[in-house]
Order: C-alpha cells, then sequence, then structure tokens
C-alpha cells in the first residue's frame, strides 16, 4: 500500500466497475482472489490495527508535523 495524501480513487478498479477508496468495497470481492470473509477481516482488521500507529511511528521517525498533516488523509479510512 502506498499512502497518498489527497486520494480520489485507486488507479485499478476493486470491482469491475469501481476503483473507490472503501475497505467494505475491497471486502465484497474477497471471493474473486478465493479470500473467505473472516479472512478477509482478518487482514482488514490487522491493516487498520498497523496504519493507526502511523502519528507514533511518524514521531519517533522525527518527521515535521507539517508532514505528518500533509499525509493524514491518507490514513483516513481506518477512522
Amino acid at each position: 500500500m502506498n499512502p497518498v495524501a489527497d486520494p480520489h480513487g485507486l488507479k485499478l478498479n476493486v470491482s469491475e466497475m469501481d476503483n473507490a477508496l472503501d475497505l467494505e468495497l475491497a471486502r465484497s470481492v474477497a471471493g474473486y482472489f478465493r479470500v473467505s470473509l473472516k479472512l478477509a477481516d482478518d487482514i482488514i482488521s490487522r491493516c487498520k490495527e498497523v496504519v493507526r500507529q502511523w502519528p507514533t511511528i511518524a514521531q519517533n521517525l522525527r518527521i515535521p508535523d507539517r508532514e505528518q498533516q500533509r499525509m493524514a488523509g491518507a490514513f483516513k479510512l481506518v477512522d
């Protein structure tokens, strides 16, 4: 996953018709990839747990507050 500060949609569609930045959309197509809904939920949950840590990691890496604020939109799906 590559964070984008001002996301408007994915470059490739998730489903046949939709490129939305939506975790529920990603979950809905799990079967196409032979991923059970339980496993998809686990993957989404783990990803959210990790991404929620980004402000702490950014602080530890001494990324300036201005840069953190600029990138905050890239991580809004976990809220």
